[in-house]
């Protein structure tokens, strides 16, 4: 953890206990815990935020190598929002990024308004983009134009955060297929939000906790999970300021923290202790059971693969394909990317991410930092200076622009040193850094 102290104490005399040494830990942490990873098929690119490090990973999505690393702080919320663009914010961030892929730049930012954002909600027609906090109970919508991304409206609405106490889940508003509603749990009320109009179409009365909800591709329904504790799931359906509680999924001793719709069969999978409930749902009955005896663990997240198959995660592991994987640390919400067919999870242990291949059924454990290599570049992206900063002498540096042009070539006996890129062109380049017995490349990007 960031300025990590720990303490000794010397108890040879119990009547005089002397506090007797302390190790402190660096500045950085040693290690980071990645809240949220996204896949964005379109650049092949898995994007990590790192908010005790203070920085963001760019992984290459095909040979899972760490591509960039761009200081960014308190970064624990990461959205695609359009091919190109994806939001980048924090629960205690002060900016909300726009971040766009072909630059690897910010290209935008807009101040938080709310002392915490809790969610970034994408339309699936990505033509718009929500924001969420619940300390102001404010939700914002913007209009996505590149660098002329602004916000179009606003409107209040109230939102109970409900947690899972034993795994700290948490259930967060989703938007429907359609872009035209945003679910709210407040209290025991569901309340669905029109986008069009920003305003609340209808509230539905005694829907009791919410964990995790599913919309059938047409958005005409929307399957609730309400826990564990509870022994059924709720189906409504949808028609504006007429829409209402339409069927009850009774289950026969649990209910179940995940949904998920299969837009291969049409079904509703719903996920129990040890089974899956396939209900359909126009009428609301339960046509099949898949069975999970090979959990070790209750299922807390559910995904549909592009087959039609279900990916089922616990608290430790993961099952698919009747193959469970151990995954050690206390997993989060899980990103499936149906265009490369892979499942992208996000690990609170230290500096990984891990990727579920659909095809093989393979898993791949990825770090998200580099190997210290001793070697500190700053700032990138870049605009007019760039400084490094060396734990071993520099006697050399190179500059090769992405064309392996070279632009820069100058001799140094320093471990530190700033340079000055203000006349070259924005664009991506290449520092070649010589310390005698060993050389060093790193990427960087002119942004200006």
């Amino acid at each position: 953890m960031r300025n990590e102290q720990i303490d000794f104490y010397d108890f040879t005399d119990p009547a005089n206990i002397v506090h007797s040494d302390s190790i402190f830990c660096g500045e950085d942490p040693e290690a980071d815990f990645s809240y949220c990873a996204v896949l964005n098929s379109h650049h092949n690119k898995i994007i990590t935020g790192n908010p005790l490090s203070g920085n963001i990973s760019i992984i290459d999505a095909i040979t899972h190598e760490l591509d960039t690393l761009i200081n960014l702080n308190r970064i624990a919320i990461v959205k695609n929002i359009t091919d190109d663009l994806v939001v980048l914010t924090g629960y205690d961030c002060n900016y909300l990024y726009l971040f766009d892929l072909n630059t690897l730049s910010i290209i935008k930012e807009f101040p938080n308004t709310s002392t915490r954002i809790d969610v970034v909600i994408p339309s699936p027609d990505q033509q718009y983009f929500y924001s969420y906090g619940r300390w102001e109970d404010e939700l914002i919508k913007y209009h996505i134009d590149g660098i002329n991304t602004a916000k179009v409206d606003s409107m209040i609405v109230e939102d109970n955060a409900v947690y899972f106490i034993d795994y700290e889940l948490e259930y967060f508003p989703e938007i429907s297929p359609n872009g035209l509603n945003i679910m709210f749990q407040n209290g025991n009320d569901f309340q669905i939000v029109n986008t069009e109009k920003m305003d609340i179409d209808c509230i539905i009365p005694s829907t009791n906790y919410l964990f995790d909800m599913a919309f059938t591709g047409d958005s005409t329904r929307v399957c609730l999970a309400h826990s564990f504790g509870m022994e059924y799931f709720s189906i409504l359906y949808l028609d504006g300021e007429n829409s209402y509680l339409e069927h009850t999924v009774q289950t026969d001793f649990n209910g179940g923290m995940a949904v998920e719709y299969n837009p291969v069969d049409q079904k509703f999978y719903l996920a129990r202790a040890n089974d899956i409930l396939v209900v359909d749902p126009v009428s609301g009955l339960i046509e099949d059971t898949l069975c999970l005896d090979v959990l070790p663990e209750k299922p807390l997240f559910l995904g549909i693969d592009p087959s039609g198959d279900p990916v089922v995660n616990t608290f430790r592991y993961l099952c698919y394909n009747d193959e469970v994987y151990y995954i050690r640390e206390p997993i989060r919400s899980f990103y499936v990317d149906n265009v490369s067919q892979k499942c992208i999870l996000s690990s609170p242990g230290p500096d990984r991410v891990f990727v579920l291949d659909f095809l093989t059924s393979e898993i791949h454990e990825i770090p998200t930092s580099k190997v210290d290599d001793g070697i500190s570049i700053y700032p990138n992206p870049t605009h007019d200076k760039l400084t490094i900063k060396s734990g071993k002498l520099i006697k050399r540096i190179e500059i090769f622009n992405s064309g392996g042009e070279k632009l820069f070539d100058k001799n140094f006996r320093n471990a530190m040193t700033t340079l000055s890129l203000t006349a070259y062109p924005e664009g991506i380049y290449f520092v070649k850094i010589h310390r005698g017995e060993d050389n060093v490349s790193k990427k960087i990007l002119v942004a200006h």
